[in-house]
């Protein structure tokens, strides 16, 4: 299972909602380089949605195929695979219903955004000041269980909410051999392992960043 996890965030005047899309793209690493923003296989450079689905370990990475009828926040358990491992729901946001909900895309209650590629993508609720908020995080299954001692390279974009006043400098991934389940936490405190670096402070507001590291399994991960 691989949850996101949250930050303690940097302090700007920016909004603490971040929007995820092709979240974890995790494929096999065949390169010893770190990689930020970019994805390598063997030794060929590709953005993202250029990974072909059979290295991608991750199902439903760019949230497009949905289970039921999205209406309202909160929504992301109809993103087939995908879940949120507390009681505070991840969001997802479709281009694809009425322009009156706040689920909407590219506008809706977060502020404006489209969809880095096809009409969806999730939310988060990474900082809030003074934890006024609870904090919300991404969970799902890989396709299957990861290889001891292989590499693997995983990237995902996120975008900063319009209408928030904090940005993060630590948007990270947690790997774990079995499902999250913490409905009685607000808050994970997990050790994240995905990228070991965090300088980077995530506060575009208009486009897509890119957010990558590799993690060597164990070998029991799922």
């Amino acid at each position: 299972a691989n949850a996101l996890r949250r930050s303690t965030g940097s302090l700007l005047n920016l909004p603490p909602v971040i929007r995820f899309q092709h979240i974890t793209h995790l494929y096999p690493m065949h390169t010893r380089t770190l990689l930020f923003a970019a994805a390598a296989t063997f030794t060929t450079f590709l953005s993202a949605q250029q990974v072909p689905d059979s290295l991608n370990m991750v199902p439903n990475g760019s949230f497009e195929e949905i289970e039921g009828k999205l209406r309202r926040l909160g929504g992301i358990d109809m993103a087939k695979g995908w879940g949120s491992p507390t009681m505070a729901k991840a969001d997802l946001f479709s281009e694809s219903i009425s322009s009156e909900s706040p689920a909407s895309a590219p506008k809706n209650a977060q502020g404006f955004q489209s969809a880095l590629s096809g009409t969806n993508y999730a939310g988060l609720v990474w900082y809030s000041y003074m934890d006024k908020q609870p904090r919300s995080y991404l969970q799902v299954k890989f396709k299957k269980m990861l290889k001891k001692g292989q590499k693997y390279c995983i990237s995902y974009y996120v975008s900063l909410g319009d209408l928030s006043k904090f940005s993060s400098d630590q948007l990270t991934a947690y790997v774990s051999r079995i499902v999250v389940n913490k409905k009685e936490e607000a808050s994970l405190t997990y050790e994240a392992q995905v990228p070991a670096l965090k300088t980077k402070v995530y506060d575009d507001m208009n486009g897509w960043q890119g957010v990558c590291g590799v993690y060597e399994a164990n070998g029991d991960e799922q």
